[in-house]
């Protein structure tokens, strides 16, 4: 089994491979905005407008800049939450890396630029994250020699002439 750093570390990376690859596929192809613009556009349409005049009052013109950070922060520790939890039961990393994938694809849909054609960078993404993890964390296969010896053919040196 991991340890507890090895697999909060593969939760970072894998969860940042997936949401890059969604930003990348987004840009490239036009279709909307990334996963994480969708998400901060969303946050700030639903956050009230005293917490939005106070973020404002508080960073002054970098109150995008202090969204991004707390954005970054929060889908780091749910990487690393997803990390553990793939490491505590088989396929329970994924399901938070499949929840982050919801978010940001409802978030996506809502955005006036969005919709369907917009979404499928964040699904493609979603599915990458959720297959890797567990199969970068998964325990290695024990191997049985005898069964592997039984599977092999062994060519004498008439069959290997043919």
């Amino acid at each position: 089994m991991a340890s507890r750093w090895f697999a909060a570390l593969v939760g970072v990376i894998v969860t940042g491979c997936a949401i890059a690859l969604a930003e990348i596929l987004a840009r490239f192809t036009g279709s909307g905005p990334g996963p994480v613009e969708a998400v901060a556009e969303a946050f700030i349409d639903l956050t009230p407008g005293w917490l939005k005049d106070l973020a404002i009052d508080w960073f002054g013109t970098n109150d995008k800049v202090a969204l991004g950070v707390g954005i970054a922060v929060v889908m780091l520790a749910l990487a690393v939450v997803a990390g553990l939890a793939e490491r505590a039961v088989r396929w329970r990393g994924a399901g938070v890396v499949i929840l982050l994938g919801l978010v940001a694809a409802v978030a996506t849909l809502t955005r006036p630029d969005g919709g369907v054609v917009a979404v499928w960078p964040v699904v493609v993404g979603t599915v990458v994250g959720a297959l890797a993890l567990p199969g970068l964390l998964a325990p290695p296969g024990t191997a049985d020699p005898e069964r592997a010896m039984a599977d092999r053919r062994v060519l004498d040196r008439r069959a290997l002439l043919l």
